[in-house]
């Protein structure tokens, strides 16, 4: 059912809802503790905002950092700007595989 989720958004062609979601993505996996795979999204979120020229409103921006400064003060600066940056590069699909856990017998080479 995620899957589809989030297979629907990418192709709906509502960049606000994708951009949404994987903003609050970036935050419960900044909070579970995987920040960086917290970052990788984040850079996503910021490459589709940019592409699309939607702004990002300031109590999002608020909510967003409250969830992510803690991730990203247990990273080294340029390794959380390096996460951001590949974050940026990747497709909006590659964006949602991100998002999902992998398939059995898969390695999860999300990250590489």
């Amino acid at each position: 059912m995620v899957s589809a989720t989030f297979d629907y958004l990418a192709g709906s062609g509502d960049s606000t809802n994708l951009i949404t979601a994987i903003e609050v993505s970036a935050c419960i996996t900044a909070e579970l503790g995987d920040g960086m795979r917290a970052a990788r999204l984040v850079g996503s979120a910021e490459a589709i905002r940019q592409r699309t020229g939607i702004p990002m409103q300031q109590s999002d921006a608020a909510l967003l950092e409250r969830f992510l400064a803690p991730a990203r003060a247990t990273i080294a600066r340029d390794v959380w700007d390096t996460e951001v940056a590949a974050g940026r590069a990747l497709t909006q699909q590659d964006a949602i595989t991100l998002l999902l856990p992998p398939g059995p017998g898969t390695p999860d080479a999300r990250l590489t």
